[in-house]
C-alpha cells in the first residue's frame, strides 16, 4: 500500500519547523486569479492574466536560478508582470486588489493569529501525534534511534544557520538550494528506517486521517476569524510526492520525549 497524502497537513501543522518558508506562487506573492470572485474578474481578464503568468513565471524562475543572481533583473520582471496584470483591472478592481494585498501583508505579520494557531497545535495536535511518535519509537532499534538523533542534530544546526543567513540577506537562490539539499540528504539517510517500519506508519496514517480533517477545519476557522481564506490544495503529483517525503521526514524527526 502506498503512503497516502492525507497525513501531509496533519504532520505539517504540528511539526517543529526545520525548513525555510517557501515562496507563495511561482513568482512570489498572491495570485490574483484566486480572488476572482472578490474582484469580479471576468473570463477575458482571467485568460489574459493566465497568459501573463505563463509568460513571466518561467522568466522569473530562471532569473532567480542565475548564478550570481541578478536581483535587479528579478525585480524588473516582477514589476513588469504586476504592471501588465494591473493594467487589465478597472479602477474599482485595482483599488480592491490593493486593499487585499495590504490585508494579506498585515495577516502574515499578525502575532495574535500566529499565537492562536500555535496554541491550537500545542493543545490539540501535538499530544495526539506525540503518542503516535512514541509508538513508532517503541519499534525502533538502538541503531535506528541513534541515526535519527544524528540527523535531528544536523537539522537543528541547519535551522540555526538558515536563520543567520536570512538575517544577513544571503542569496535566496542559494538558500533554497541548500534547503533542498539538506532535506534530500536527511530523507535518504532515514529512508531505510521508513522502509523497515512502513507498516506501522501506514497504520498511523489511517488512524489520523479522520482527526486531520477536523484539525484542518478548526485551523481554517481560526484563520477565518482573522479574515484569511483556506488555501486551495495542490494536485500536482510531483508536488504531492515532495510534500509527502518532507512531512514524513518531520514525523520521524519528532522528539518522542516531547
Amino acid at each position: 500500500m502506498k503512503l497516502k497524502i492525507g497525513l501531509i497537513v496533519a504532520l505539517f501543522i504540528f511539526s517543529i519547523s526545520v525548513f525555510a518558508q517557501e515562496r507563495k506562487g511561482k513568482g512570489g506573492g498572491e495570485n490574483i486569479a484566486d480572488f476572482k470572485d472578490e474582484l469580479g474578474l471576468n473570463d477575458q481578464q482571467l485568460e489574459k492574466i493566465k497568459a501573463i503568468n505563463t509568460e513571466y513565471f518561467p522568466k522569473i524562475r530562471e532569473a532567480r536560478k542565475a548564478e550570481p543572481q541578478d536581483k535587479e533583473a528579478v525585480k524588473a520582471l516582477v514589476r513588469e508582470r504586476k504592471s501588465k496584470i494591473e493594467a487589465l483591472l478597472t479602477p474599482e478592481q485595482a483599488s480592491k486588489w490593493k486593499e487585499i494585498l495590504q490585508k494579506k501583508r498585515a495577516e502574515r505579520q499578525n502575532p495574535e493569529l500566529k499565537r492562536a494557531l500555535r496554541d491550537y497545535r500545542q493543545k490539540n495536535i501535538k499530544p495526539v501525534m506525540m503518542e503516535k511518535r512514541i509508538r513508532l519509537e517503541d519499534q525502533l532499534s538502538a541503531e535506528e534511534k541513534e541515526s535519527i538523533a544524528e540527523v535531528r542534530a544536523k537539522m537543528h544546526a541547519f535551522k540555526k544557520s538558515m536563520q543567520q543567513a536570512t538575517k544577513v540577506n544571503e542569496n535566496k537562490t542559494e538558500l533554497r538550494k541548500r534547503v533542498m539539499e539538506i532535506r534530500q540528504e536527511a530523507y535518504q539517510s532515514l529512508k531505510p528506517i521508513l522502509d523497515n517500519h512502513r507498516e506501522i506508519i501506514e497504520t498511523i496514517i489511517k488512524e489520523v486521517e479522520p482527526q486531520q480533517k477536523i484539525w484542518k477545519q478548526d485551523m481554517d476557522s481560526i484563520k477565518a476569524g482573522y479574515g484569511i481564506r483556506p488555501k486551495k490544495a495542490k494536485t500536482n503529483n510531483n508536488h504531492e510526492k515532495n510534500q509527502q517525503n518532507k512531512m514524513i521526514l518531520k514525523f520521524i524527526l519528532m522528539e518522542p520525549a516531547g
